[in-house]
């Protein structure tokens, strides 16, 4: 295991995530969704008895819509500037768009009610931080970002104008997920070192680390997906191989950090070549 030397910046306390969940589409809704909007179900999120989504039209105007439950378009939002999304989540009866303003050169968190009627916006970091991921709880904002540092990226949390930044010596880190984890959260992203490991990380809501785990499948990681079932931690890794090839792994942790299991999964790199 790796020595993790943490940098810290005042204290953080999670409270427990509330976003919906789409509800399941059948294979011709999706076909459907994907001919007319060009987007994929998993774009779609539950909102007040209805669907939205964002979606950046390609003449690089950003719209955000709400769909009936026929997904037929009831509201519509254009949002103003020049704004790389990254996530859209649902709290409550409130809408929350992580983004990247490319005129400030900052990410940004833009808030609108349930009309689409922007309250807020507000940015996160310094000027050329990457935003990641972005959580919201009963006590406030959360957002993760990528920030830079001697040459080298380093993993930075804030929670409203209260960074926390952190990282491995010598080693780049970057996060790609946040999710809420008992008291505290799990962190999911990557770490360069010779290759490239996926790195999963647990803290308290004091922000002190409690354990990480540098997982190594091949020769690069990547974190895919970061799941919270329960005191089990679910995290999807794309790994590339020693032959080129990109692998899919389910690996499952308890909350102590101990791997569980650790299981392949099938992909089309895996049906021999006469069969392709």
């Amino acid at each position: 295991m790796k020595k993790f030397s943490l940098m810290l910046v005042g204290a953080l306390f999670i409270g427990c995530n509330s976003q919906p969940q789409v509800k399941s589409i059948d294979v011709n809704t999706e076909l459907k969704i994907l001919k007319k909007y060009n987007i994929d179900k998993s774009k779609l999120l539950k909102f007040n008895n209805n669907y939205v989504f964002e979606i950046l039209e390609t003449d690089g105007t950003l719209n955000i819509y709400i769909l009936d439950k026929n997904y037929n378009i009831v509201k519509k939002h254009t949002i103003k500037g020049v704004i790389e999304p990254k996530k859209l989540v649902v709290f409550k009866d409130k809408l929350y768009l992580l983004g990247y303003d490319q005129k400030e050169n900052k990410p940004l968190v833009i808030t609108l009610d349930k009309n689409l009627n922007e309250l807020n916006r507000k940015f996160y970091g310094q000027k050329f931080d990457t935003p990641r991921d972005i959580l919201i709880t009963k006590d406030g904002i959360i957002v993760g970002v990528t920030t830079y540092k001697n040459g080298n990226s380093i993993i930075k949390i804030i929670k409203n104008n209260t960074p926390h930044i952190f990282g491995i010596s010598n080693q780049n880190t970057n996060i790609n997920f946040i999710k809420s984890f008992k008291d505290g959260f799990i962190i999911g992203g990557e770490v360069q070192n010779e290759t490239g490991n996926a790195l999963i990380v647990c803290l308290d809501k004091n922000f002190k680390v409690l354990w990480l785990r540098d997982l190594d499948l091949g020769l690069e990681e990547n974190v895919k997906k970061l799941t919270i079932k329960d005191d089990l931690i679910i995290t999807t890794i794309l790994s590339q191989n020693y032959t080129g090839m990109e692998e899919e792994w389910d690996i499952r942790i308890d909350k102590n950090g101990k791997v569980l299991t650790q299981n392949k999964n099938f992909t089309i790199n895996d049906i021999p070549l006469q069969f392709k």
